[in-house]
Protein backbone atom coordinates (compact mmCIF):
# COMPACT_ATOMS: atom_id res chain seq x y z
CA UNK A 1 0.00 0.00 0.00
CA UNK A 2 1.16 3.18 -1.15
CA UNK A 3 1.80 6.48 1.09
CA UNK A 4 -1.37 7.70 2.70
CA UNK A 5 -2.54 11.45 3.52
CA UNK A 6 -5.85 12.78 5.07
CA UNK A 7 -8.52 14.64 3.27
CA UNK A 8 -8.70 18.29 4.31
CA UNK A 9 -12.40 19.41 5.21
CA UNK A 10 -13.23 22.47 2.31
CA UNK A 11 -14.86 24.31 4.84
CA UNK A 12 -12.30 24.66 7.56
CA UNK A 13 -9.18 22.85 5.58
CA UNK A 14 -8.39 21.11 8.60
CA UNK A 15 -7.59 17.28 8.34
CA UNK A 16 -10.71 14.52 8.52
CA UNK A 17 -10.48 11.29 9.88
CA UNK A 18 -10.78 10.01 6.00
CA UNK A 19 -7.60 8.39 4.65
CA UNK A 20 -6.22 8.18 0.55
CA UNK A 21 -3.53 6.99 -1.63
CA UNK A 22 -2.42 7.69 -5.08
CA UNK A 23 -5.49 5.52 -6.55
CA UNK A 24 -8.21 6.70 -4.07
CA UNK A 25 -11.41 7.63 -5.81
CA UNK A 26 -14.88 8.70 -4.21
CA UNK A 27 -17.88 10.11 -5.82
CA UNK A 28 -20.43 11.89 -3.85
CA UNK A 29 -18.73 10.37 -0.72
CA UNK A 30 -20.63 12.02 2.50
CA UNK A 31 -17.12 13.39 4.45
CA UNK A 32 -17.85 13.95 7.98
CA UNK A 33 -15.42 17.00 9.81
CA UNK A 34 -15.15 16.60 13.15
CA UNK A 35 -14.10 20.20 13.68
CA UNK A 36 -16.85 22.24 12.39
CA UNK A 37 -18.87 19.46 12.80
CA UNK A 38 -20.24 19.36 9.00
CA UNK A 39 -21.14 16.49 6.51
CA UNK A 40 -19.49 17.36 3.23
CA UNK A 41 -20.51 15.65 -0.13
CA UNK A 42 -17.43 15.20 -2.03
CA UNK A 43 -15.84 14.02 -5.65
CA UNK A 44 -12.61 12.98 -4.95
CA UNK A 45 -9.87 11.42 -7.49
CA UNK A 46 -6.20 12.42 -8.32
CA UNK A 47 -5.66 13.55 -4.73
CA UNK A 48 -7.45 16.35 -4.20
CA UNK A 49 -11.37 17.35 -4.30
CA UNK A 50 -12.79 18.16 -7.62
CA UNK A 51 -16.34 18.67 -6.52
CA UNK A 52 -18.15 19.01 -2.86
CA UNK A 53 -21.14 20.52 -1.51
CA UNK A 54 -21.94 21.22 1.98
CA UNK A 55 -25.10 19.63 3.44
CA UNK A 56 -27.02 22.19 5.06
CA UNK A 57 -27.75 21.06 8.98
CA UNK A 58 -31.65 20.09 9.65
CA UNK A 59 -31.54 20.42 13.15
CA UNK A 60 -31.35 23.88 14.57
CA UNK A 61 -27.99 24.65 16.38
CA UNK A 62 -27.71 23.38 20.08
CA UNK A 63 -25.88 26.28 22.20
CA UNK A 64 -24.75 25.63 25.65
CA UNK A 65 -23.89 28.69 27.75
CA UNK A 66 -21.54 28.50 30.26
CA UNK A 67 -21.76 31.25 33.21
CA UNK A 68 -20.39 32.12 36.42
CA UNK A 69 -23.07 31.25 39.48
CA UNK A 70 -20.90 31.90 42.72
CA UNK A 71 -22.25 34.80 44.30
CA UNK A 72 -25.28 35.56 42.16
CA UNK A 73 -28.76 35.52 43.06
CA UNK A 74 -31.14 32.99 40.54
CA UNK A 75 -32.56 36.07 39.47
CA UNK A 76 -29.38 37.86 38.42
CA UNK A 77 -28.13 34.56 36.81
CA UNK A 78 -31.58 34.47 34.73
CA UNK A 79 -31.50 37.74 33.72
CA UNK A 80 -28.11 37.11 32.47
CA UNK A 81 -29.04 34.49 30.84
CA UNK A 82 -31.98 35.95 28.98
CA UNK A 83 -29.92 38.49 27.79
CA UNK A 84 -27.30 36.45 26.59
CA UNK A 85 -30.30 34.39 24.83
CA UNK A 86 -31.81 36.95 23.21
CA UNK A 87 -28.65 38.07 21.61
CA UNK A 88 -27.75 34.87 20.59
CA UNK A 89 -30.98 34.37 18.45
CA UNK A 90 -30.25 37.75 16.50
CA UNK A 91 -26.71 35.18 15.60
CA UNK A 92 -28.57 32.02 14.93
CA UNK A 93 -31.58 30.56 13.26
CA UNK A 94 -33.89 28.82 15.60
CA UNK A 95 -31.25 28.43 18.50
CA UNK A 96 -32.31 25.35 21.28
CA UNK A 97 -30.41 26.35 24.21
CA UNK A 98 -28.95 24.16 26.58
CA UNK A 99 -29.70 24.96 30.28
CA UNK A 100 -26.72 23.81 32.27
CA UNK A 101 -28.08 21.78 35.48
CA UNK A 102 -25.96 24.19 38.14
CA UNK A 103 -27.44 27.61 36.47
CA UNK A 104 -30.80 27.13 38.44
CA UNK A 105 -31.22 25.23 41.96
CA UNK A 106 -28.13 24.78 43.21
CA UNK A 107 -26.73 27.97 44.53
CA UNK A 108 -27.75 26.77 47.76
CA UNK A 109 -26.15 23.71 47.77
CA UNK A 110 -22.27 23.99 49.39
CA UNK A 111 -19.57 21.57 49.32
CA UNK A 112 -17.14 19.96 47.08
CA UNK A 113 -19.52 16.74 46.66
CA UNK A 114 -21.93 19.04 44.76
CA UNK A 115 -19.21 21.19 42.69
CA UNK A 116 -18.45 17.49 41.25
CA UNK A 117 -22.07 16.18 40.75
CA UNK A 118 -23.02 19.46 38.68
CA UNK A 119 -19.46 20.12 36.89
CA UNK A 120 -20.32 16.26 36.19
CA UNK A 121 -24.04 17.13 34.62
CA UNK A 122 -22.91 20.11 32.97
CA UNK A 123 -20.52 18.06 30.82
CA UNK A 124 -22.94 15.73 30.44
CA UNK A 125 -25.15 18.25 29.12
CA UNK A 126 -21.81 20.01 27.07
CA UNK A 127 -21.92 16.70 25.08
CA UNK A 128 -25.11 17.59 23.36
CA UNK A 129 -24.02 21.05 22.37
CA UNK A 130 -23.20 22.22 18.49
CA UNK A 131 -21.61 25.33 20.22
CA UNK A 132 -20.49 26.38 23.89
CA UNK A 133 -20.98 30.22 24.54
CA UNK A 134 -18.78 31.34 27.64
CA UNK A 135 -20.23 34.56 29.33
CA UNK A 136 -18.91 37.24 31.26
CA UNK A 137 -16.53 36.84 33.92
CA UNK A 138 -16.32 32.40 32.93
CA UNK A 139 -12.63 32.82 33.63
CA UNK A 140 -12.84 33.43 36.98
CA UNK A 141 -14.98 30.53 37.55
CA UNK A 142 -13.89 26.88 38.18
CA UNK A 143 -16.57 25.17 36.12
CA UNK A 144 -16.70 26.91 33.56
CA UNK A 145 -12.81 26.88 32.91
CA UNK A 146 -13.72 22.72 33.18
CA UNK A 147 -16.50 23.52 30.77
CA UNK A 148 -14.13 25.12 28.53
CA UNK A 149 -11.31 22.59 28.63
CA UNK A 150 -13.36 19.79 27.35
CA UNK A 151 -15.52 21.62 25.28
CA UNK A 152 -11.95 22.78 23.12
CA UNK A 153 -9.90 19.08 23.79
CA UNK A 154 -13.28 17.68 22.32
CA UNK A 155 -13.65 20.49 19.33
CA UNK A 156 -17.14 21.90 20.41
CA UNK A 157 -16.90 25.62 18.79
CA UNK A 158 -16.68 28.30 21.11
CA UNK A 159 -17.98 31.88 21.55
CA UNK A 160 -16.91 34.25 24.45
CA UNK A 161 -19.50 37.00 24.58
CA UNK A 162 -16.04 39.43 25.96
CA UNK A 163 -13.92 38.41 23.58
CA UNK A 164 -16.49 39.71 20.53
CA UNK A 165 -17.41 42.98 23.14
CA UNK A 166 -21.42 41.85 22.34
CA UNK A 167 -23.67 43.73 23.72
CA UNK A 168 -24.60 41.56 26.49
CA UNK A 169 -21.25 42.09 28.68
CA UNK A 170 -21.06 44.33 31.29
Amino acid sequence: MGKQNYIHCPLCSRKTKVRYTAKTALANYPLWCSYCRETIIVTFADNEIKHWQAITKLQPPKIYISQPTEGKTTEEIKQQRNQAETHLKDLYENPIFITSVRAFGFTEQVGKKAEVLYTAKSIEQLSQADTAVFIEDWRNDRICLVEYHVAREFHIPLLFSDDFALPWTT
